[in-house]
């Protein structure tokens, strides 16, 4: 349970507008599970799923924003002792607008990141990308979407090349 949440409230009249207040309570509960499995000394796979669900303690509504499922998947191969090839999939979903907000539900999402590293010595080079599949993700802006009205972009795609020596 979480109480005093900070939230836009109605200012009294005649002032007009919001302010930041420490109101309200949310209920809620949930559950998460990670296997993280060594398939080799050189293979490892970790999958990952979290699942939660609340209601606010005043209206009984969900307190939206927040993803009722977060599941994520990772598989990283020590091709030799000094590469490492990995793979990331985080797949969001279930999330609720607040109440009042008239616009389209928010759509679920998935990503895929793969990283490749090269150690040789002092040395260390890796190739890294975020998002390659390009997915439209979004996170929630807050109702009713007027600054915002097509909410927070995640990064497109992206590719990082970094090239590192110890000295």
């Amino acid at each position: 349970a979480m109480s005093s949440i900070i939230r836009s409230v109605a200012n009294p009249a005649p002032a007009p507008g919001t302010s930041y207040r420490n109101v309200g309570a949310v209920d809620g509960h949930g559950a998460e599970l990670e296997i993280n499995w060594q398939l080799s000394q050189k293979l490892n796979v970790t999958l990952q799923h979290a699942w939660q669900t609340a209601r606010d303690a005043q209206t009984g509504a969900d307190p939206s924003l927040a993803p009722r499922h977060h599941s994520y998947a990772s598989l990283s191969w020590q091709a030799d002792a000094a590469s490492t090839l990995s793979a990331q999939i985080n797949r969001v979903a279930g999330r609720q607008r607040d109440a009042g907000d008239n616009r389209k539900a928010i759509a679920d999402y998935t990503t895929l990141d793969l990283s490749w590293r090269y150690r040789q010595g002092d040395w260390d080079i890796s190739l890294s990308g975020r998002n390659v599949l390009n997915a439209d993700a979004r996170e929630p802006s807050l109702a009713p979407g007027l600054a915002l009205p097509h909410d927070f972009p995640v990064a497109p795609r992206t590719w990082v090349l970094q090239l590192n020596r110890k000295l």
